[in-house]
């Protein structure tokens, strides 16, 4: 193999076995002077390496020491296998010049990477992202922007991402406020002054007044508020919050306290009038009389209610006064209430004597002189809220009842005449349903009173309110017409049996609810 050139050999007289030593020894020598290209994974940094052709060193020696360079060019300049370390590596001109390990070198990638993702906001969940635009001010703050669209049918204060799905930016339209225009509403009156005050002043009583507004609603209220209330959510940090638990209900009583007890709600107006500050005072002591003087002195000129409460005290202070007169709180209007909404003190109540046979309507109110049980209001009752949340609607405004009609013009606007002749529009949603006219009332306009926007904590307890009324509604609408909602093919003996209620004595009359009504068990016993 290595035998070309090899004159020494041809002029001796070696054996074989003495010549392929030589020649062994020959070839290592060789080997040892320039360096062996084999293994080509242990060349990978010797280019320009001269040191070594001229060194005596062994193989293994040889290997280590290219390791070692191999190494040291890899701390020189960075690996580029670990993309993800490399995600903010751009104009890193520093670490090119140190010598950091790869740790410190992945730990200093990571701290650059969050520093960034704290100057520019993570854009990854878009849902927060809904009301993010034109926030430039404070980088990783969420806003909303101004309200400063205004819905073109009821005035109403929007945000623009508030706009229906099938409206443009250009042309917003909106469902939350009025339904597209087919709700339209009068306006609520302006605020009283006094009232105003409380409710916009930084003075202490002011603020006072806002933290207490519940109590001087109540002391104020002719009706009672039945709830059972969830106290563990008060006092706790963050902001009011009111809950309830169960049923809520508004009751009213006689005209006149029984002997031995003391005034309550609606007879404070009527019994023994010359205390009656001090009666109220004696109610709720912590309130400050100098300001629920002045709410009661506001009430007495404006509310049409306690006019009619003075009247019947009036008449019962008379030496020949019937001892059988009665008053009935009306809840039927006969006035559109889309213009007129403040009524008059002969609209919300009637002094009546005789037994109350003369009721018209089946939701009124009729006040004994001195007997007879509470009575529960119904929440179809149009002063259903006015009788209870004074300070909201001080001029006794009418609330909701089940014959305020629809905008009928906007609803068949898109309609044709032939259409709008076969159209059911008319005879199955020609009212305004209660929740659409919580929801036109709970909007923000500049042409309606303050007060019910700034409430503070009885807001909270009229949103309950409003909540509870809507679904009691929906519950009794179920009850009364099981038979448009075929809910006999869910009743009857095998349906129980399917149930498991075996026992007859367990078998009751059930409402069946439907699957849109999202309130826990289906079954209501």
């Amino acid at each position: 193999m290595f035998r070309d050139g090899d004159a020494s050999a041809q002029g001796t007289l070696e054996s074989a076995h003495e010549h392929r030593n030589r020649l062994q020894r020959e070839r290592r020598a060789k080997q040892r002077e320039q360096p062996s290209f084999r293994n080509d994974a242990l060349q990978l940094f010797t280019d320009g390496d001269a040191s070594a052709q001229g060194t005596s060193e062994s193989a293994h020696e040889r290997r280590n020491r290219l390791q070692r360079e191999w190494r040291a060019k890899q701390c020189e300049q960075p690996s580029f296998r670990n993309d993800a370390l490399q995600l903010f590596r751009d104009g890193d001109a520093s670490a090119q010049s140190t010598s950091e390990s790869a740790q410190e070198r992945r730990n200093r990638l990571r701290r650059e990477r969050r520093a960034k993702q704290r100057e520019q906001p993570f854009l990854r969940n878009d849902a927060l992202q809904l009301f993010a635009d034109t926030d430039a001010s404070a980088p990783g703050r969420w806003d909303c922007g101004e309200m400063d669209t205004i819905c073109g049918f009821c005035s109403a204060k929007m945000w623009i991402k508030e706009r229906s799905a099938n409206s443009t930016n250009n042309n917003p339209q909106f469902s939350l406020c009025c339904e597209n225009g087919k709700v339209l509403l009068p306006n609520l009156p302006a605020t009283p002054q006094e009232l105003e005050v409380l409710l916009t002043s930084k003075e202490s009583s002011a603020v006072k007044f806002r933290n207490e507004i519940r109590m001087y609603n109540s002391v104020l209220a002719f009706i009672s508020f039945g709830a059972k209330v969830d106290d563990s959510v008060i006092g706790s940090p963050g902001p009011y919050s009111f809950r309830i638990q169960g049923e809520l209900y508004h009751k009213i009583g006689s005209l006149c306290p029984t002997e031995g007890q003391c005034p309550q709600f609606a007879q404070l107006y009527i019994h023994d009038t010359k205390r009656e500050r001090q009666n109220r005072h004696a109610v709720m002591p912590s309130l400050d009389p100098t300001t629920l003087d002045r709410l009661l002195t506001m009430m007495y000129n404006i509310n049409p209610y306690v006019e009619v409460f003075k009247m019947a005290r009036d008449m019962m202070v008379i030496e020949d006064a019937p001892m059988d007169l009665k008053l009935r709180l009306i809840a039927f209007r006969t006035k559109d209430a889309r213009q007129y909404n403040v009524p008059t003190a002969d609209e919300v109540a009637a002094l009546m004597v005789g037994d109350g046979s003369k009721v018209v309507d089946k939701r009124d109110i009729v006040l004994a002189q001195q007997a007879g049980p509470l009575q529960r209001i119904s929440e179809l009752h149009v002063g259903y809220m006015a009788l209870y949340y004074l300070l909201f609607f001080p001029y006794g405004e009418d609330g909701w009842h089940p014959n305020i009609l629809i905008n009928a013009v906007v609803a068949n606007a898109n309609l044709d005449e032939d259409h709008a002749r076969k159209s059911e529009l008319q005879r199955k949603h020609c009212n305004v349903i209660m929740a659409e006219f919580y929801g036109y009332r709970l909007q923000h306009r500049d042409t309606n009173g303050i007060a019910l926007l700034r409430g503070d904590r009885l807001r909270q307890q009229y949103i309950v309110d409003a909540y509870v009324g809507i679904e009691q509604n929906r519950l009794k609408y179920l009850r009364l017409n099981k038979k448009k909602l075929r809910a006999d093919l869910y009743q009857g003996l095998q349906d129980a049996i399917a149930a498991g209620d075996t026992s007859v004595a367990a078998i009751r009359q059930r409402i069946i609810l439907p699957s849109s009504f999202i309130v826990g068990p289906r079954h209501m016993v």
